[in-house]
């Protein structure tokens, strides 16, 4: 872990500044945090950013923006960070993603050690939590894991439906971002399911079965949940859950939030004490819940990362990006925050920014 003597060794002797690179910084996250870090204590950081997208978002948060290559391109992307982190003098580089980390965990030992060592990343299950399918097995005998069912292949897939004819489920891929790739498989659909502003995933079981080149070892099934979808922004300490913004998703648009309200849930804040128990978290983690049919409480995924609207758990009250980069850098981290966040409603809007060419 790089600690702070060393990053002053870097930047900070020039310039007293920490300059943090910012991975995928076109994604709604990127401002989140540097708002946040705008917010603490400290005020010495300078933000420099990346992103496959030349026109990507949050530019003018940014001192310098560099177009790097899609991390399908593992190799091509790690040696474009690399070449961003010398050239710059970057002392911390900020994953805005799961694929961020897991790439360069993957490829720890063909990246410059220096490059490792300032990736803000803690020692979390990173394999299991974003896999969707060993997720749900790690907690398949608890009350919140929602019921899921893997196919091998189109035949297993529709020889269930055929079994099980007015049954519904939600097919998303085992690792995924957000809400891509997903679909609400029906038996039959109806014109108003696709007058619904959801009803853009909603999909017929046939059509499902031949879109082109589906692999069926690569999704995982799950229960429908029609409830409330509820996103808590978590800080841990090897397990321990020490701070929480618990966020009611009232309205979402591509995986966003775009209106959230910051409540306070007793038995929300038990489930995310549990799930950080479980899988050991360490740092900072987002954990989406729904409720079922029933009104249950069912886990949706655990992103070990800070969420895309961690600005608004800053807002309320608990700063857990400051807290991450506290914890990283080996300062002091306890107590710093309230442990629950206070109530309040995050509206987003559209914001237009101007580049010039």
């Amino acid at each position: 872990m790089k600690s702070l003597t060393i990053t002053t060794q870097n930047t900070m002797s020039k310039s007293n500044k920490l300059k943090i690179l910012l991975l995928s910084s076109g994604g709604p996250g990127a401002s989140g945090v540097i708002k946040s870090l705008k917010k603490s204590n400290s005020k010495n950081f300078i933000f420099l950013g990346c992103d496959a997208d030349s026109y990507a978002q949050n530019k003018n948060y940014l001192e310098s923006f560099f177009v790097v290559p899609k991390r399908k391109h593992e190799k091509k992307y790690i040696k474009a960070i690399e070449k961003i982190y010398f050239e710059n003098n970057i002392d911390l580089i900020y994953p805005l993603s799961s694929d961020d980390i897991t790439i360069f965990i993957n490829h720890s030992n063909d990246v410059d050690k220096s490059v490792i060592n300032s990736l803000v990343k803690f020692k979390n299950s990173y394999s299991i939590l974003i896999d969707k399918f060993k997720t749900y097995e790690k907690i398949k005998d608890t009350h919140f894991c929602p019921k899921y069912k893997v196919f091998k292949n189109k035949e297993s897939f529709k020889e269930y439906f055929e079994k099980n004819k007015k049954d519904v489920l939600y097919a998303k891929p085992r690792v995924s971002s957000g809400s891509r790739g997903n679909f609400l498989i029906k038996q039959e659909t109806s014109i108003s399911d696709y007058m619904m502003k959801k009803g853009c995933n909603i999909i017929e079981i046939e059509a499902f079965a031949k879109i082109n080149g589906i692999d069926f070892s690569e999704y995982i099934f799950c229960e429908y949940l029609p409830g409330i979808e509820f996103s808590i922004d978590v800080f841990s300490d090897q397990g321990k859950l020490l701070n929480s913004c618990i966020r009611e998703r009232t309205k979402v648009k591509g995986g966003i939030s775009h209106v959230a309200k910051v409540i306070v849930n007793e038995d929300l804040e038990k489930l995310s004490a549990e799930i950080c128990k479980i899988f050991k978290i360490d740092g900072a983690a987002n954990i989406q819940f729904k409720k079922s049919k029933k009104g249950e409480y069912k886990l949706i995924e655990v992103n070990p990362r800070t969420s895309g609207t961690i600005c608004v758990a800053t807002e309320a009250g608990v700063n857990i990006v400051d807290l991450v980069i506290r914890k990283f850098l080996g300062l002091e981290y306890k107590k710093i925050y309230p442990k629950k966040s206070k109530e309040l409603t995050m509206i987003r809007y559209i914001e237009e920014f101007y580049l010039n060419d």
